[in-house]
Formats: structure tokens, sequence, C-alpha cells
């Protein structure tokens, strides 16, 4: 008999296992997980994970959007107790601004006699009404009476400028 045709030795076969296992172990970070036949895969870019919620800074943070509104040409304020078009809440209180990070809203709300500034998310209430839903532009307002909406005042915004 040849050299090529005799019986492998047990240190060869030894040595051939020991490198299958390490090749496995090495290749293994780079296949896809196992899964289950109930469970459903990751929507794309979560990671699987939840979101972290955020945090807004504080209202007065925000000071400067009630106190320089920007979509007014004269970057000021309406003089206090200016009368609105709209009745009941609408002509009681404003909205000055909108604040959207991620899915936490939170609407910026003036009172129009005195100033009074308010920080509302959704589900708050105020003046018995309940705030049912932000918008980039608008506030709804519900009560047993009805839905009102409050919406940013952007009729006062100054021309877009020419080049």
């Amino acid at each position: 008999m040849t050299a090529a045709m005799r019986a492998p030795r047990p240190l060869t076969l030894v040595l051939v296992a020991a490198n299958v296992v390490v090749a496995a172990l090495a290749l293994r970070p780079l296949l896809p997980p196992a899964t289950r036949a109930g469970d459903r895969p990751a929507a794309f870019g979560t990671g699987g994970t939840e979101p972290a919620p955020v945090r807004l800074a504080a209202f007065a943070d925000y000071a400067a959007t009630v106190n320089r509104p920007l979509f007014s040409p004269s970057r000021r304020p309406p003089p206090r107790g200016a009368a609105s078009t709209l009745g009941g809440i609408g002509g009681r209180y404003r909205l000055v601004g909108v604040v959207i990070a991620g899915t936490t809203r939170h609407a910026l709300i003036v009172e129009t006699a005195t100033g009074h500034s308010f920080e509302l998310g959704e589900g708050q209430a105020i003046a018995g009404r309940v705030v049912k839903r932000i918008t980039s532009d608008s506030v709804v307002l519900t009560s047993p009476a009805g839905d009102t909406t409050l919406t940013l005042d952007r009729a006062a915004a100054p021309p877009a400028a020419t080049r």
C-alpha cells in the first residue's frame, strides 16, 4: 500500500475537527440570527428596539417665540387684548407655536387678554377643553360642546424675500 492510501492517524482527525470548529466559530457573527416560526422581523432601521422618548426643553426656553413671533412682520406680538376674529375660546387664546420632536407634540398657547403662556401636550386641558390633536400648524381642542381648532396665523407672515 502506498503512503497516500494509508488510513488517517487519530491525531490528523482531531486536528481537522478542531479546524472545522474554529472556522464555524469565526463565521458565526456573520450568519443571520435564527428565527422561530412565530417571530416576525423588526421594522427597517429600528434594530428591534423601541426609540427612547424625546424630552423637550422647558417652556421658558421658547419664550422668544412668544415675545418675537416669527411670522409677524414687526417681530412683535399683537397688543394685549386685541380682538380676534374667532369667538369663544378662539378669541381668548392664540396658538403661537408648535414643537414636534419624534412622537412628542406640544403646543405653545398664549391667553390674549393677559399674555399668560401655556405649554400643552395632547390630552392636557385648558379652559375646560382637552387637547385632542396637535399638527404642525394647528391644535384641535375638544369639549362636550364640540371641537375648536386654533391655527398658527400665517397671514401676518412677511413676504418672501426676492433675489
